[in-house]
């Protein structure tokens, strides 16, 4: 929800929908999604439920996050971050894909500077001021964070 482009979500990834083996011994194909189970909404994962919703209205709340310019700024080891700069309002959206948790120095975009406040709109990491042109993060395992930078 916050890279470039249109979301893409396959159905009942939003509820944790999990494959299966094919019944037809023919396919065998143990990645086969299973059909939606709109008639027993108590096995949904409603977590992940949540989580698919509040990410969906963070996009929505912050235009940035449609139609803002996109800036790299790390990519080493699991750790990926990236700023939405654009329609009033910088983010900074940093992603930890690995199983421990990370501390990185992210490099501060030429669209803010040192001294910069950040304030957390989505996530569990943490983030320190900016300073040096750097921005401290701590990451949780698999985890993300999303921030205003002002």
């Amino acid at each position: 929800m916050t890279f470039p482009g249109a979301p893409s979500v396959y159905y009942g990834d939003e509820i944790g929908i999990r494959g299966a083996p094919d019944p037809d011994a023919r396919y065998q194909d143990r990645f086969a999604r299973w059909t939606f189970p709109w008639d027993q909404p108590d096995e949904w994962d409603r977590d992940l439920l949540e989580y698919f919703k509040a990410v969906i209205a963070l996009r929505h709340a912050h235009p940035v996050l449609r139609r803002g310019e996109f800036i790299p700024l790390y990519s080493q080891g699991n750790v990926f971050a990236f700023a939405r700069h654009g329609e009033g309002e910088t983010l900074l959206v940093a992603l930890n894909v690995g199983s421990e948790a990370e501390a990185v120095s992210v490099p501060a975009s030429g669209s803010w500077k040192d001294g910069a406040s950040l304030r957390s709109l989505f996530g569990s990491g943490q983030a320190s001021a900016v300073g040096g042109g750097q921005t401290m993060l701590s990451l949780p395992a698999r985890e993300g964070i999303v921030l205003r930078i002002a």
